[in-house]
């Protein structure tokens, strides 16, 4: 090989390295995770989590702190003791610390269809409830939540969707998408399902039921974060708790990741070619 063709075979391969650079180093941001917390409670405990209660008296609808009753059980976090009912409200919070605004939650969620039938998830929150009596909910000094609410029923009289996203903030809610009234119910009950809700850095909420992308929606309200925190019903669990705070891409969703990936080796496919012709006129 003559040192004009080692130059120019040279060049071709910088090129060929360049552009493949360009196209996967912008992908970077999706394809590396960045896990804060993640929770499967193999080790028998809930360490690091808050555990407390909260009671709704249906005679002046004031809301009350209780103790929380949570146990691990075969490497779950599993909420025990009194059930509520459709005017009594008995719910045990776990939570735990959580600066993440922006990025993926996932958790799997073992539902039992008790007779107020609602699941609820700060994902997004400025606080937990203090060791007091409470009057309002959400308590006063959480002025901020996104919240994820499952429910399993309709309650007497009142028809509810099956799954719905709000924000609350300045004691004012406002409900961001929820399945249609009267769809059916979506979670599965007695058996586990799978939760993943993702919110990029232009604040558009992605909620997924099983692999279903259930729920969307944008919202720029709430841009910080203390804790994540799951209210429950005895007998409803969960299991493999993890936040990702490495936000989704808006600009790379992973159709499109595959589609530079594609384009990338396309792009080395012909500069091998363009190399091989290159060469064999050169002889």
């Amino acid at each position: 090989m003559t040192v004009k063709r080692k130059i120019i075979t040279t060049l071709f391969a910088v090129i060929a390295l360049f552009l493949v650079l360009s196209i996967l180093l912008p992908l970077s941001d999706t394809v590396n995770a960045t896990v804060v917390f993640t929770d499967d409670f193999e080790d028998g405990n809930y360490d690091g989590w808050t555990i407390t209660g909260i009671y709704r008296n249906a005679s002046d609808n004031l809301r009350y702190l209780i103790p929380g009753n949570f146990t691990v059980v075969d490497g779950t976090l599993k909420a025990i003791g009194p059930v509520g009912n459709e005017t009594h409200w008995l719910k045990s919070q776990a939570s735990i610390p959580s600066s993440t605004a922006y990025g993926t939650w996932t958790f799997d969620l073992f539902i039992v269809d008790n007779p107020d039938g609602l699941i609820v998830f700060h994902i997004i929150s400025d606080a937990i409830a203090p060791p007091e009596t409470l009057s309002a909910f959400p308590p006063p000094h959480s002025t901020a939540l996104y919240d994820l609410v499952i429910t399993t029923h309709n309650l007497t009289g009142e028809s509810r969707p099956s799954i719905y996203l709000y924000r609350y903030l300045s004691m004012s809610f406002a409900v961001l998408d929820q399945e249609p009234l009267g769809s059916p119910f979506s979670i599965l009950t007695n058996v586990w399902n799978h939760i993943e809700v993702t919110r990029n850095t232009t604040g558009y909420f992605n909620v997924y039921l099983n692999d279903t992308l259930k729920l969307s929606a944008q919202d720029n309200h709430i841009t910080t974060s203390n804790y994540f925190t799951f209210l429950a019903e005895s007998g409803q669990a969960i299991d493999n708790v993890t936040i990702d705070a490495d936000p989704v891409s808006p600009s790379a969703p992973p159709e499109m990741t595959l589609i530079l990936i594609g384009v990338s080796i396309s792009a080395i496919a012909v500069i091998i070619i363009l190399i091989v012709i290159y060469m064999r006129r050169r002889r």
